[in-house]
């Protein structure tokens, strides 16, 4: 009898795709985590982006602060939480998150400038004192 390979189901190979991006996802959590657990991170920044979208700025603002408490250096939701502030009138936490979105995540002036909700912002007198003090904030995350 004459030896047959044995043929590989595209539902092996899925299965094996998974198994092995699951692992490698796994192994390099670490390296990603700035303090704490990346994965709790990721549930409660999903739960922040959902209220976002639904335009519940207050409970997206909880979520995102709840998150920053396991990984700060997301320049994305740290301006989405900017805009939740914003949005909710404290203009100080508002700002003060947009900043941290650069010298902690490392946001680049472009980024800042066309993010989609900040632009109603860009009028405001505070945004101008940002981009002033830019390179001096940007300077801070190449630095840590």
């Amino acid at each position: 009898m004459a030896y047959q390979p044995s043929t590989i189901s595209s539902i092996q190979i899925a299965f094996y795709f998974l198994f092995t991006s699951f692992i490698f996802s796994f192994l390099g959590c670490e390296n990603n985590s700035q303090s704490g657990d990346y994965f709790q991170y990721n549930i409660l920044s999903n739960k922040a982006d959902l209220h976002y979208v639904d335009q519940e700025y207050l409970k997206a603002l909880d979520y995102y602060q709840l998150a920053f408490k396991h990984r700060s250096d997301a320049s994305y939701h740290l301006f989405r939480s900017a805009v939740c502030a914003l949005k909710t009138g404290n203009d100080n936490l508002g700002f003060q998150l947009i900043r941290r979105a650069i010298s902690d995540g490392g946001a680049n002036l472009n980024y800042l400038k066309s993010f989609p909700d900040l632009q109603g912002f860009h009028s405001n007198p505070e945004c101008d004192v940002i981009v002033d003090n830019f390179p001096k904030l940007r300077k801070e995350y190449f630095f840590k």
